[in-house]
């Protein structure tokens, strides 16, 4: 069991998580793009946002994120006026 605080951000809404067992990550979904997180070192890999070419950041919000069953690739779902893009 671990916990890491501020997951996705300080004063952020946490819309879904997914967890692969064998790359050790965790994917927290915010406000603020998708966070990527090693599990036993509880460090920030980084951030993947949507491309400011295609999504309005300040209107998108992540639905969901997977990791597929190989889990080496990830999904994410996004809620932008009205209609939902996978990434």
């Amino acid at each position: 069991t671990c916990r890491i605080a501020c997951v996705a951000g300080r004063d952020v809404f946490v819309s879904d998580g997914d967890l692969s067992l064998e790359l050790e990550q965790l994917a927290a979904a915010g406000q603020r793009g998708i966070h990527l997180w090693q599990c036993f070192s509880q460090a920030k890999m980084g951030v993947l946002e949507p491309s400011r070419y295609s999504v309005k950041r300040s209107t998108t919000m992540v639905l969901a994120v997977r990791y597929l069953p190989g889990q080496h690739l990830l999904m994410s779902a996004h809620e932008l006026q009205g209609e939902v893009r996978v990434w």
